[in-house]
């Protein structure tokens, strides 16, 4: 009678979880999971395009430097646009993102009003490529990925 009163009490005492119960925690954490690394990525993916925007704002910032050096020398914006294209990497060296400048419209008192430039991923040049376009009359700015080749 002792033993089968020792049993009873070993089975009334089991502490622990049951299968169903870690099961059920694993199909939760999983849900979340789920909704979570999704929503993480596109967080990573907005602070990247972020990034080359900061970019191409340098480099607008070194094109408008250059626009405004010739244009006090030359009161015209002629030939302005070409200047930047070809004088932007005296300025900025290798220490940038910003691959080329694709397009820098110059107004008629020597500012940049549209501008598009070629961001890569890594300093080297290595990576996806991205074009980031620069409007300073609408204050706007976008990134889009370039298509590969």
């Amino acid at each position: 009678m002792t033993e089968m009163l020792k049993r009873s009490n070993l089975k009334k005492n089991k502490k622990g979880f049951t299968l169903v119960e870690i099961i059920v925690v694993l199909v939760i954490i999983a849900i979340l999971a789920a909704i979570a690394i999704p929503t993480m990525l596109g967080f990573v993916n907005e602070a990247r395009q972020s990034e080359y925007i900061a970019e191409g704002r340098t480099a607008l910032v070194a094109a408008q430097t250059i626009a405004t050096r010739e244009f006090a020398l030359t009161s015209t914006k002629d030939g302005i646009e070409a200047k930047i294209k070809n004088d932007y990497e005296q300025i900025t060296g290798t220490a940038t993102k910003v691959e080329s400048i694709d397009k820098a419209t110059v107004d008629d008192n020597g500012k940049v009003t549209d501008f598009e430039c070629t961001v890569t991923k890594n300093s080297d040049g290595s990576g996806q490529k991205y074009t980031v376009k620069i409007n300073t009359v609408n204050n706007t700015a976008t990134c889009e990925k370039k298509a590969t080749a």
